[in-house]
């Protein structure tokens, strides 16, 4: 006989268990709905070049989508990462770096993933997959492979295959546990013991990556103007060249101004400092060359040199950069003076002498 001694104790448990049970219930329904941002595979084996790793690339956005992930779109992650590199000059391979990226394209997830060579032609393909509200690993699988194509390619399956929750058998066949994909051919890669180009990162153009730089302006201009006492030289346009930007220090290897007796006219180098921030930085630096000046009414010029302390502020973009500079030309005049023989050679414009120019700088990489 049920009493009421007995449905009383009951109605209890049966309403703690459904409180207890609906966290774990919806916890598991935001599981399964989680989108997960992919990111490029980080490669640390050498007889991958980058064609194949771009190919590789695909293949692993692809078959995790074929297998029911769901995924932010593979061009928004790279254009992230694109900006990152267009901002801070560094690759987005770390933990902490994705985890705040993939937050910005409103993703629950992670997917770092490394190619790494072992030994004895042997390599290896890691992933690990990262809850970006709790910044904590979720889970993660590795497979030994061959340091070929077809060997990365079968790793990659079999490693989706664990985090699906299905067996599989590394049989070498990479479409063997995956819905067939229209991708590129992929051609055979020597493997590890042969001679291949090692990977370039990505974002560092070469010719920078082979002096340590960060990026190289091959070109740009300098206009604007300004004032320099007891002269007639008010206007500026420079043309500088190669501008190697390092991590801390930028050097200038040739700049010119190009405005005779109305303007700086001169050539030289500049060097100084740089502190980047985000797609900005600022430079602090000093010029250094030589240039002629005078009055154009006078009949008096001098030649010397120029030291030019300076700052400058400049925004970056993917293909050059714009800003705004100061610049304090100081003048030393070494030969010159007044063409006329009634005039002393100190009279105007001094032999020493200066002023400030103010401008617009761009550039192209």
């Amino acid at each position: 006989m049920i009493t009421k001694s007995r449905v009383l104790p009951a109605v209890l448990w049966l309403g703690f268990f459904l409180v207890a049970a609906f966290p774990v219930a919806e916890a598991l329904a935001q599981s399964k709905d989680d989108i997960i941002a992919v990111f490029d595979i980080e490669n640390r084996a050498p007889s991958f070049n980058e064609a194949a790793l771009e190919r590789l690339n695909d293949y692993l956005f692809f078959s995790l989508a074929s297998a029911g992930f769901k995924l932010t779109p593979q061009n928004q992650v790279r254009q992230r990462v694109v900006e990152l590199k267009t901002e801070s000059h560094r690759d987005c391979y770390d933990e902490t770096c994705q985890i705040e990226l993939g937050k910005t394209v409103a993703a629950q997830k992670s997917l770092a993933t490394r190619l790494i060579f072992l030994a004895d032609d042997q390599c290896l393909i890691a992933m690990v997959l990262y809850d970006l509200k709790t910044e904590t690993t979720e889970k993660g699988a590795k497979v030994t492979c061959p340091c070929t194509t077809s060997g990365a390619l079968a790793a990659i399956d079999e490693v989706i295959a664990g985090f699906s929750g299905k067996s599989t058998t590394n049989t070498g066949d990479p479409g063997a546990n995956q819905v067939a994909i229209n991708l590129p051919p992929v051609e055979p890669l020597p493997n590890a013991s042969t001679n291949s180009s090692p990977v370039t990162t990505k974002g560092k153009p070469k010719s920078a990556s082979r002096i340590g730089a960060d990026y190289i302006e091959w070109f740009g201009m300098n206009l604007g103007g300004g004032y320099i006492a007891n002269t007639s030289q008010y206007g500026r346009i420079d043309i500088h060249i190669a501008t190697i930007n390092w991590p801390k220090v930028y050097y200038t290897v040739l700049e010119g101004s190009v405005l005779p007796f109305i303007g700086k006219a001169g050539v030289g180098g500049r060097l100084g400092w740089r502190k980047p921030s985000r797609q900005s930085e600022f430079r602090i630096g000093s010029g250094l060359g030589f240039a002629f000046w005078g009055h154009l009414l006078d009949s008096v010029l001098w030649w010397g040199v120029d030291i030019t302390p300076h700052f400058q502020i400049v925004r970056r973009y993917s293909h050059g950069t714009f800003g705004v500079g100061i610049d304090f030309p100081i003048y030393f005049g070494v030969f010159g003076g007044s063409n006329d023989p009634y005039r002393y050679s100190d009279s105007l414009p001094r032999q020493f002498t200066g002023g400030i120019h103010v401008y617009l700088r761009w550039s192209v990489f």
